[in-house]
């Protein structure tokens, strides 16, 4: 008899059960359960599984996909100072002459596309007031800030840094500097050859370019914080844009940039296209780095005019967690995000390390110049352009703001091609 055949009385067991394995012909336990889902509908049970079948393949590529920004904190050794910068000079084969341009591609596509977006933003607006228990640091911090070149796939911290900022604050005073490195920059990579600082993060990762970051300034670097394309425009849009001022009018096919002069609430994808544009700006990376100064001085803007309490800022976590993976507490990301509300962006200084263009072998690259050491060694104190404000005891309200467009002096280097671009609040001293 069949699992099939066999009636059932649901009203009295059958002792005959006991006995079945032992009955020749009998259905095996395999047969019953196969035959139990017969009967329910193989149909059915598709509906069922597909679901959970499809939740279980979202978390493992959740868990396994390249993520789109990382945080931590690197190796112990680059979170004290050296005993200053590491500046490699042109060798005698060198020339500070400009290389000869990239070549435009010859198609329609190197032609705008469309009119530049006139402006839809506004000066930064007021802060709000801001109550939070969590303590700022005491002392200096150094954020390094990388925006990775990793494509669709590929790992954010085992690709070129597209672009790279050194961060740092004051706490006590409440100022600091917003330091833009070109990508370009001939560096010391510890343990390799010495190469472009972009290549350093390709090479070894965080802790390599961390490390060579920390040479090249003589800084310590307490943090770092990179993200890929991806999550940079997901995390723009999350906070509801950001506000910048555009100092020219961009129509740049290559990076997007199609942008009008004025205040402009720029998009994920419209922040991304003015962080890429290099190739109608007056300066190339070098200004097209100050303009990525100005996007995180917009974002720091943003968030002292919408975080009041600590609601506020476990929701702008939230948004970075969404698409981020940690390489230190959550307690340190709270701490540090705390800290960046408290940081006012019209007292923060936004600046490129001097540099000119040369050649090492065959290969394009910039050289920081004697005013690039020195602004690094500026910062050893103070994290502080000039000599900082008096120490101020840090309170839970903020009430200062800025409402004009940032005024910007451009300054020849100290050494020829390159330029020192200062843009925020001038030097102070």
């Amino acid at each position: 008899m069949t699992v099939a055949d066999e009636p059932t009385d649901d009203r009295a067991p059958d002792n005959r059960a006991a006995d079945k394995s032992a009955e020749p012909g009998t259905a095996s336990p395999l047969a019953e359960v196969l035959g139990r889902i017969g009967a329910f509908g193989w149909r059915r049970l598709a509906l069922v599984a597909a679901p959970v079948l499809v939740v279980l393949v979202a978390i493992v590529f959740w868990q396994t996909r390249p993520a789109d920004v990382v945080i931590g904190t690197p190796d112990p050794t680059t979170t004290t100072a050296r005993p200053g910068p590491t500046i490699l000079r042109p060798t005698t084969t060198s020339t500070t002459e400009e290389p000869e341009p990239e070549p435009v591609a010859k198609s329609t596509t190197a032609k705008p596309t469309r009119q530049p977006a006139k402006p839809d933003g506004k000066p930064w607006a007021e802060p709000i007031t801001f109550t939070s228990n969590v303590a700022v640091p005491d002392d200096l911090v150094f954020i390094l800030v990388v925006g990775s070149d990793a494509r669709p796939g590929q790992s954010v911290t085992r690709s070129r840094a597209d672009s790279l900022h050194l961060v740092a604050v004051n706490p006590a005073s409440g100022t600091g500097t917003v330091v833009g490195i070109p990508r370009d920059t001939w560096v010391e990579i510890p343990g390799r050859s010495n190469n472009k600082i972009t290549a350093a993060l390709s090479l070894g990762g965080p802790d390599v370019l961390a490390d060579a970051v920390g040479r090249l300034t003589g800084l310590p670097i307490d943090y770092y914080v990179i993200t890929g394309f991806g999550g940079f425009e997901a995390m723009v849009n999350a906070v509801g844009g950001v506000d910048v001022f555009v100092d020219r009018t961009m129509a740049e096919p290559f990076s997007g940039a199609y942008l009008e002069k004025g205040w402009h609430n720029l998009s994920g994808s419209e922040a991304l296209a003015l962080a890429r544009n290099r190739k109608s700006v007056p300066n190339g990376d070098f200004s097209r780095s100050e303009n990525q100064g100005e996007i995180m001085l917009g974002a720091l803007a943003k968030a002292r005019s919408t975080i009041g309490d600590m609601s506020g800022i476990s929701k702008w976590t939230g948004f970075l967690l969404k698409h981020a993976v940690l390489k230190m507490s959550a307690g340190e990301l709270e701490r540090l995000a705390v800290t960046a509300r408290h940081l006012d962006p019209a007292r923060l200084t936004n600046v490129v390390a001097p540099g000119t263009v040369g050649w090492a072998g065959q290969q394009s690259v910039v050289y920081l110049t004697d005013a690039a050491a020195a602004l690094f060694n500026d910062l050893r104190d103070d994290a502080t352009i000039g000599t900082a404000p008096p120490t101020t005891t840090t309170t839970t309200t903020t009430t200062t703001t800025t409402t004009q467009p940032p005024t910007t002096t451009t300054q020849p280097s100290g050494g020829g091609g390159g330029t020192t671009t200062t843009t925020g609040l001038l030097p102070l001293g």
